[in-house]
């Protein structure tokens, strides 16, 4: 290429670029060509009483740039006090300064924002950068200040090249799409200041030889060094990026749909040119070198509808195409049917029309189009499904595409997942999901006036419908509904992130057997607006995406749609308290009947649950604590819980909270024991447990109070702590006993009562053992017990299964009822001795053997299974008698057991505690001592 023809293409860049800026100025109020113009000024000199100023040691200086008058002026006008002698810069910091996208195209408005390439030099250091990226912020924020949205991204075009891009961002597409970033970047980037790009001085035909001709370009003085800035030729785009690009702009297309099937059609079209692609930007730059072309025959957005026209109708996708050309219709914005329009005026006007004509689009259909703003929720669900439709078929195609030529290696794994969330979160249908079908659209969806309509047939399920305005004529077919659901709640709740509903709407109510209210509804609604203003779902980031989901807020609904008078009269609603919300009164009526879970997620999902009785509370709960992870210690957010009913509406929604919050706070403050963690509660006449299995809390029912002890009696690998609800079991002896529990002690409590001697013991690792006894001295009891626990606990030491040590490692107590207050205890001490004529009975087993049975050992007499089979009790027994002078009939009590695991009940001898020793005892005794009544 010589120098001449070099300085003509030179000059046909640079005359087509400054054509598009001054359509860019053009298209801009006189304040934001005001910024625009002061824009350079800004990032080529650090001067305090200029917007955007950090320090004097902020990178400075673009390359070849002198500001003007004209800079100064629109400086001035936006910024007081700026003197008209400005101190002068020697560096050289940034080479470039670029607008990317549709600037000084037909797709450009006074509404568009700027993406702005900050070209910078490769030498700044990382605090370097860090201080221009402030300085860039900064101006962010002034330039708000007058109607421009601008977003800067620092470039660095060696990195560039080598590949090095960021990570994903909500703006970037990180390693998904280097060279369709490269593509789009050269046919729309326009050259505000500094050096041009060296790819203009590269003829299209040695592409594949980029890198050796700018070589070549150096050498022989064509090309200066300070006089361009290098990003790369296109040269060959590995399969896999068009994969990449494809998920990036699915990403993309969750909030602009229309946006993305333009650039991800493109994307199928260029896969189904691999590998000899002519990129969009290399057409620009052939019709650049053929001759001087007119500015509208190479605009960008121009180029991009006749090359996905060219390739759909070649590929027969006349269905597609119309749905491509909508797109490209909504992105250019300029609705003909309802604009002033003088043909020759409006540049944008004129390729417009031009083109729908040669589409062949009639009146009706541009009406149509032109009145996206006012569609209804029909319309907008039937056009998002044709959106996610080509989205998915792109998709898969270049997936396909990408496997089939290549890896995926050079698309990172996070970025794959990042991507591949946010698709999965904004398409994947699940149960109970709230689907949001107007997102990435603009139009006004709210309805003044609905109905909610329920239908009951015999022998189906009860539905309802949604429908607009609030009268029905009898027999009428629903006026055609909006939406149908099994619930009115999860219409009304779909209604209002779909912004049908909202505080305005008024509502009527259909049905004969529902108790729904419209006050109950309008409570809904209003709360949600509160939550979630104006209907939309809290903003999320990319860094959302790289951690799984987690609950962002939660709303519960108690008893919506449920007769007042089916629950408790409201003169007593005053009585209602955590205490008894779960089991009232003397029949211990459970009050919540039922339960709307809204959970929003930090995926951007909301979910709405419909949950029954008291089971299905104790479901809502456990979801609730699922959707966080227990061994992170993290609290999830408070459940917000409301109930409308009057009377005792305000009362059961503390109930309901203050459940929700001891649970959550027991489990999070107690992660250290999270696979033993249980939580016991009364609910009805029965008991619920909460567990944790896998990490996941579950819960189940005990139909008894002797069924809640053989479950507490269960053993476990580790100490395994419980809580006994303090609302529902206050005065229960295992809410006293349990909340003083402790890993590595044995605590055993004894309670006169009735006649009886109750006994209960929690072992080392959290295990209870009940049982009562014959009223009998305490002291012996007590010193009966100690010795045999200290004797299996000795025996355990010396095989080296425990480390408990032997002081203090068993606690006793003594249980009061004082009449005038609740349970109480007394530690008792052990500061007597046995009795001079105790008898120890020892049973003993085979460890080597276990089907040998075992023998009960009364002092040095041996009674042995082998022997006298299940009559070795009775002959056990007869011999104790033997040796009671006194006669006196009492209870055998067991001294020492030392059996096989197996026969204890555990698997290996590591398993053993205490628990399993006490059981036993209490089994051999139980026969022991049945066979003393049968003796009689």
């Amino acid at each position: 290429m010589t120098s001449l023809a070099n300085e003509t293409v030179r000059k046909r860049f640079l005359a087509l670029n400054q054509q598009r800026l001054a359509r860019t100025r053009a298209a801009s109020r006189p304040r934001q060509q005001d910024v625009l113009d002061a824009l350079p000024l800004l990032f080529h000199i650090n001067y305090p009483a200029l917007p955007g100023y950090i320090s004097a040691d902020t990178p400075s200086g673009i390359s070849n740039y002198h500001y003007d008058d004209s800079a100064l002026t629109a400086i001035k006008r936006l910024v007081k006090g700026v003197d008209d002698h400005l101190p002068s810069t020697k560096s050289d910091d940034i080479y470039s300064i670029f607008l990317m996208g549709s600037s000084g195209t037909i797709a450009h408005s006074s509404s568009s924002d700027f993406d702005v390439w900050l070209c910078h030099s490769p030498s700044l250091t990382a605090d370097q950068r860090g201080l221009l990226h402030q300085k860039a912020a900064k101006i962010e924020k002034w330039a708000e200040k007058f109607g421009l949205e601008v977003h800067f991204f620092l470039m660095d075009a060696d990195r560039f090249r080598q590949g090095q891009v960021e990570d994903l961002s909500s703006e970037s597409s990180g390693t998904a799409q280097h060279h369709l970033l490269l593509d789009e970047f050269y046919r729309t980037g326009l050259l505000l200041v500094g050096r041009i790009p060296t790819w203009w001085l590269v003829p299209p035909d040695h592409e594949s030889d980029y890198d050796a001709y700018v070589e070549h370009l150096t050498e022989s003085g064509d090309l200066q060094a300070d006089e361009s800035i290098n990003f790369g030729g296109m040269g060959h785009m590995p399969a896999e990026e068009f994969f990449g690009a494809a998920v990036w702009q699915l990403y993309k297309g969750v909030d602009s749909p229309h946006k993305s099937v333009l650039k991800i059609v493109l994307m199928e079209a260029y896969a189904y040119e691999f590998p000899e692609v002519e990129f969009l930007c290399l057409a620009f730059k052939r019709a650049i070198y053929t001759r001087d072309r007119e500015i509208n025959d190479v605009d960008p957005y121009i180029m991009l509808i006749n090359r996905l026209t060219d390739y759909l109708e070649h590929s027969n996708g006349s269905a597609r195409l119309n749905l491509v050309r909508r797109c490209f219709y909504f992105k250019i914005n300029v609705p003909l049917t309802t604009i002033d329009f003088h043909p020759g005026e409006v540049w944008q006007q004129d390729l417009l029309l031009d083109l729908v004509t040669r589409w062949r689009w009639g009146d009706n259909e541009l009406s149509e189009l032109d009145s996206r703003e006012t569609w209804n929720i029909k319309q907008i669900i039937r056009e998002k499904k044709l959106l996610i439709d080509e989205l998915r078929h792109s998709y898969f195609a270049l997936s396909h595409f990408a496997r089939e030529k290549a890896g995926l290696a050079k698309i990172s794994q996070q970025d794959l997942t990042v991507l591949g969330r946010k698709l999965y979160a904004a398409f994947e249908r699940k149960a109970g999901k709230v689907a949001i079908v107007n997102r990435g659209f603009n139009t006004d969806l709210h309805e003044p006036t609905v109905a909610f309509v329920q239908h009951s047939v015999q022998n189906k399920p009860t539905q309802w419908h949604i429908t607009r305005g609030g009268a029905l004529s009898e027999g009428s077919p629903d006026n055609d509904p909006i939406k149908r659901g099994s619930n009115a709640v999860e219409l009304a709740v779909w209604g209002f992130f779909n912004r049908i509903i909202d505080t305005r709407t008024r509502y009527s109510l259909h049905t004969k057997i529902s108790h729904l209210s419209s006050r109950e509804l309008s409570e809904i609604i209003s709360v949600l607006e509160g939550a979630y203003p104006r209907g939309y779902l809290p903003s999320v980031t990319i860094d959302d995406y790289v951690s799984e989901p987690r609950l962002l807020s939660v709303q519960l609904f108690i008893n919506v749609d449920i007769n007042p008078a089916s629950v408790i009269a409201n003169s007593r609603g005053s009585n209602i308290s955590p205490a008894n919300a779960l089991k009232f009164d003397d029949i211990g009526e459970n009050l919540v009947r039922s339960v709307y879970a809204l959970f929003v997620t930090s995926w951007q999902e909301a979910f709405i649950f419909h949950f029954k009785g008291i089971e299905g509370l104790l479901e809502c709960l456990c979801r609730y604590l699922q959707w966080t992870p227990l061994w992170k210690r993290t609290l999830p957010p408070r459940a917000d819980v409301f109930c409308f009913a009057h009377g005792y509406g305000k009362q059961l929604a503390k109930s309901v909270r203050s459940l929700f919050n001891d649970v959550v706070s027991y489990y999070c403050d107690n992660a250290g024991f999270l696979e033993g963690l249980r939580y016991v509660m009364a609910v009805e006449k029965q008991y619920a447990f909460f567990y944790v299995d896998g990490s996941v809390l579950k819960h189940a029912y005990i139909n008894s109070y002797e069924s809640l002890l053989i479950e507490l009696a269960q053993p476990h690998d580790t100490f395994s702590p419980v809580i006994i609800d303090h609302n529902t079991m206050n005065h229960d002896v295992l809410a006293l006993i349990y909340q003083y529990n402790k890993p590595d002690v044995v605590q055993f409590y004894f309670q006169p009562s009735e006649g009886l001697l109750e006994l209960y013991v929690l072992d080392e690792k959290g295990s209870l053992h009940y049982q009562t006894l014959p009223p009998s001295d305490p002291k012996l009891i007590l010193t009966h017990y100690h010795d045999f626990l200290r004797s299996t606990l000795t025996r355990r030491a010396m095989m080296h299964i425990d480390d408990i040590g032997q002081e203090d490692w068993i606690e006793f107590f003594q249980i009061y009822s004082p009449s005038d207050a609740g349970l109480r205890f007394e530690r008792r001490p052990l500061s007597y001795s046995p009795p001079k004529r105790y008898f120890n009975i020892q049973v003993i087993g085979d460890p080597n053997d276990y089907s040998a049975g075992f023998s009960i050992y009364c002092g040095d007499i041996e009674f042995s299974t082998l022997e006298h089979g299940e009559q070795v009790f009775i002959e056990v027994y007869e011999h104790v008698m033997k040796q009671r002078k006194s006669g006196q009939r009492y209870p055998i009590y067991i001294t020492d057991i030392d059996i096989p695991p197996a026969l204890l009940g555990a698997e290996t001898i590591e398993q053993l505690q205490s628990v399993h020793y006490l059981l036993c005892k209490k089994k051999i005794e139980d026969k022991l001592n049945a066979s003393l009544y049968v003796s009689q």
